[in-house]
């Protein structure tokens, strides 16, 4: 087998890949040094950025409250994912997750 790309191996990584691709992708990282290299940083990239998001969301789920809901709507608002998207609790929200991102960058370099 030649070497895998690197989203191949990400694929392998998740779970995402064929029983026979997994197998051959298996006994390819046993013999070659740089794709066992290559998919040892990737597995360590994957878990600490998991880490951090798994941490993001529970700091969001202790420090955000969500307003209820009104208890009748006798017609729903048309969703419109723009208002959403653009909407000042959306763009916070967008903004502490590039944050989040930033920092994770820093703390791997």
């Amino acid at each position: 087998m030649k070497c895998p790309t690197k989203n191949i191996l990400i694929e392998y990584i998740d779970n995402e890949v064929s029983k026979d691709l997994r197998n051959k992708i298996d006994s390819h990282i046993l013999v070659c040094e740089k794709c066992r290299n290559h998919y040892i940083q990737l597995k360590e990239d994957n878990l600490f950025i998991m880490n951090k998001l798994t941490n993001y969301q529970s700091f969001i789920d202790k420090n955000i409250r969500i307003a209820p809901r009104a208890v009748f709507n006798p017609v729903p608002k048309p969703l419109n994912l723009e208002d959403k998207l653009f909407s000042p609790k959306a763009q916070k929200n967008i903004v502490i997750l590039k944050e989040c991102i930033i920092l994770c960058q820093d703390i791997r370099k």
